[in-house]
């Protein structure tokens, strides 16, 4: 014979008064002392506790979720340079950034003075030094890790 399933979460079939009654008979059938307390306080105590279980629940999911993206914190970027990257134009160095998250901003110094860099698409970035140097590009992410890179620039044109 084959059993079927039943809603377990379903609302209570029984009336509460006869539920109240069949509590009482049990109590005075085991010859125990009646119920002081009625049942739809305790009903409606459950429900309580079933609430406060449900926030912890999902408060444990949330920082759940958060300890496994934890690691995203400590991503820091990977930065090559290259030098002479457009043949017509030697000053032009090319900024190449391989991250998994994206990048917040990028800073290049050339002798000290700031220089402005033009993005050409998420990971490729370029700048014009200009003249020779040691030229200094920080890459941020938007974790707020960074990496620094220092090269010497020399102009290949006489």
């Amino acid at each position: 014979m084959k059993l079927h399933k039943t809603n377990l979460h379903s609302d209570a079939l029984l009336d509460p008064t006869l539920a109240d009654r069949m509590l009482q008979n049990v109590f005075t059938a085991c010859g125990d002392e009646t119920n002081s307390v009625p049942l739809e306080i305790l009903t409606s105590c459950a429900n309580y506790r079933k609430e406060g279980f449900r926030l912890q629940k999902y408060l444990l999911i949330a920082i759940i979720i958060l300890f496994l993206l934890l690691p995203l914190w400590f991503i820091s970027p990977k930065i090559n340079i290259v030098e002479n990257a457009v043949p017509e134009y030697p000053s032009i160095c090319m900024i190449q950034v391989e991250s998994l998250l994206p990048v917040q901003n990028i800073r290049a110094v050339l002798n000290g003075k700031p220089l402005y860099v033009t993005r050409k698409d998420s990971s490729t970035y370029y700048i014009n030094a200009g003249t020779d140097g040691e030229l200094t590009v920080t890459v941020i992410l938007s974790n707020r890790q960074y990496t620094t890179e220092t090269i010497k620039i020399i102009s290949s044109v006489n």
